[in-house]
């Protein structure tokens, strides 16, 4: 199952370029370091119904 996507065009041209990542286990959130778009995506779970919040 893909979950983090979009770092290729239509035209399988790189709009980004993944280089790190980190993962925080108190917030289950991964950071992903985008060395072309100089920039750090956070990809965080959102809260279900059902679901429990991480615990301190």
């Amino acid at each position: 199952m893909d979950f983090v996507t979009g770092f290729l065009n239509d035209d399988d041209e790189a709009r980004g370029r993944p280089v790190g990542v980190l993962f925080d286990p108190r917030t289950r959130a991964l950071f992903i370091a985008d060395d072309m778009a100089n920039v750090v995506w956070r990809v965080a779970p959102t809260a279900s119904r059902g679901s429990q919040s991480p615990r301190e």
